[in-house]
């Protein structure tokens, strides 16, 4: 997953304008490609097989929490951190992060990303989601408790009230991170059964 997303990264330094493509497709998944089969007919390649739709790339991203989230560093070198975070109800990613972190400076002076999820423990049972994103940092108190609402961690138990209290007071020093999708990568090695 991490050597996904470096690539993806490096894309970003070689040449910026490609990111804006997807941007254009009517839908945030990326375009199907094609190869001929018997009599000529147009058949789906195993790659259009294994794409998530829109619909089950978000309902995906919001039953995991865990994700890799990739930002570009002053040097060009892509900044690679493994995080929880969250889906809120228009789909954004959000996630949380002290302000002075290397990432938080990072899309303060670029502000892209990708993050990328994954689960699956054989082949077959791999799933992924890439996703390419615009991204804003979100600083006032009200707008930053309400997306934290939606970070999910592995977690379930809710917080004691002691907890809670030194969450609270973090907050002077945390910032969210919103990432905007405006394009989806994705594949799920199950939807070929056993004919991978």
């Amino acid at each position: 997953m991490g050597a996904v997303v470096f690539a993806q990264c490096c894309l970003w330094v070689q040449n910026p304008t490609l990111l804006r493509l997807g941007s254009k497709l009517p839908s945030l998944t990326a375009p199907p490609l094609k190869r001929r089969g018997e009599g000529g007919i147009d058949m789906p390649s195993r790659r259009d097989l294994i794409r998530m739709t829109d619909d089950e790339t978000l309902a995906y991203l919001r039953s995991e929490c865990k994700a890799v989230l990739g930002t570009i560093g002053k040097d060009g070198v892509p900044h690679m951190v493994t995080l929880y975070y969250g889906v809120d109800p228009e789909g954004r990613i959000v996630i949380t992060s002290f302000a002075k972190a290397q990432k938080v400076v990072n899309v303060e002076r670029d502000p892209r990303a990708t993050i990328s999820v994954e689960s699956g423990d054989t082949y077959q049972e791999i799933k992924s989601v890439m996703a390419q994103c615009d991204v804003e940092i979100i600083r006032d108190f009200m707008p930053m408790r309400e997306a934290m609402k939606h970070i999910r961690s592995a977690n379930p138990r809710p917080h004691t009230e002691t907890a809670q209290e030194q969450i609270t007071a973090s907050y002077t020093k945390r910032v969210v991170i919103r990432l905007t999708p405006y394009r989806y990568i994705s594949w799920d090695h199950s939807k070929l059964g056993d004919k991978y």
